[in-house]
């Protein structure tokens, strides 16, 4: 995020991170500096835990300024969706008929969305 200019991630980047080929990496140790570190056992992962979260995650905060407003928040989790994943897989139209949100808004969660998922 550092090489970005404006520190938000767009639709272009995250399709050239989709697309990109994976790169290899190796390592190579000479000696036995590291030959006895164990590594713990990695977790059992079981999707992207972001997806399960509540929608209000989303929120803006000083932590997050691009987020979801209040408002916008309780919109959505009125319309039934309460959590990210619902809110990912939400058509567009479906959120169309929500009061107050159109295509500008529409663009603006699916881009608080993949930035919430990238993160």
């Amino acid at each position: 995020m550092d090489s970005i200019p404006s520190k938000r991630l767009t639709f272009d980047m995250i399709d050239q991170w989709i697309g990109a080929l994976p790169e290899p990496a190796e390592f190579h140790v000479s000696g036995q500096a590291f030959h006895e570190v164990q590594l713990p056992p990695l977790p059992v992962e079981h999707g992207l835990a972001i997806l399960d979260k509540p929608v209000t995650v989303l929120g803006k905060s000083a932590a997050y300024p691009y987020g979801l407003t209040d408002n916008l928040i309780e919109r959505l989790t009125g319309a039934g969706i309460t959590t990210v994943g619902q809110l990912a897989t939400t058509d567009n139209r479906t959120l169309d008929q929500i009061d107050y949100i159109g295509d500008a808004t529409i663009k603006r969660i699916r881009e608080v969305v993949y930035q919430a998922i990238w993160m």
